[in-house]
């Protein structure tokens, strides 16, 4: 993912806080993933996460209501289900995926203090979950936030992460290796094998024409028109 300014010493950084604390397990402090669209943020989240071997899961603020990630009892006959966090955790059974925040810069004031929360690994490592009544170890969730802008979003959330930019690259190179990078998503998820569509996978760039097709398209419209593109030379059906 060389075309991401500053992700190599990111991850380098990482793995040397991983030896130095002789943690095993992968862990990136919370990030800001900052100058794209969502579409493009979900896929740079999840390139990585496959890379890294742990589950990936995206959590949409925007759409939550007041109270959503309250830890506090509900009223009442109320019944308050447990956050996405706590979820995704007992789903995958894995405690540290890669969590893609979206509609931060649009969340209620108290969802984004709640979230803000969850972002500090101190106060996350014993974070009480009311609506199964247990402390919970947070604190390995690999957070990810899409914004338009670092500044965008609510300070609760703008001072605890670090900014990442990840805006569709203007090189040539950079392109082809977004573009190939996608490729290679489309065909894990398929489970095909890189050699079953080796020859069409060079005419993504060998051929001026079939570039100039991919080389500007947004990470949503990329995915749906690579599929197409690979999976109908590998003979598998769309799913």
């Amino acid at each position: 993912m060389d075309w991401i300014p500053d992700l190599g010493a990111l991850l380098a950084e990482a793995c040397r806080d991983q030896t130095m604390s002789g943690r095993q397990w992968f862990w990136l402090p919370p990030l800001a993933l900052t100058g794209a669209t969502p579409d493009e943020a979900r896929f740079v989240a999840r390139r990585l996460a496959r890379l890294a071997g742990v589950p990936f899961v995206t959590m949409d603020v925007g759409t939550l209501q007041s109270g959503a990630l309250s830890r506090s009892a509900p009223r009442g006959p109320d019944v308050r289900f447990p956050p996405h966090p706590v979820i995704a955790l007992a789903a995958s059974g894995c405690a540290n995926p890669i969590i893609l925040v979206l509609g931060a810069e649009q969340a209620p004031e108290d969802v984004a203090l709640a979230l803000g929360d969850l972002l500090d690994r101190e106060s996350s490592s014993r974070w009480y979950c009311q609506a199964i009544g247990a402390v919970l170890d947070l604190s390995s969730i690999s957070w990810m936030v899409a914004a338009t802008s670092e500044h965008s979003l609510p300070s609760a959330l703008y001072t605890r992460l670090a900014p990442l930019r990840i805006a569709v690259p203007l090189e040539p190179p950079h392109r082809r290796l977004r573009v190939l990078a996608a490729a290679l998503e489309v065909l894990e998820d398929a489970e095909v094998e890189v050699s079953d569509v080796a020859p069409v996978l060079a005419s993504l760039t060998d051929d001026d024409r079939t570039w100039s097709f991919f080389e500007r398209a947004s990470a949503d419209r990329l995915e749906i028109d690579l599929r197409r593109h690979l999976l109908h030379a590998a003979n598998v059906s769309l799913r």
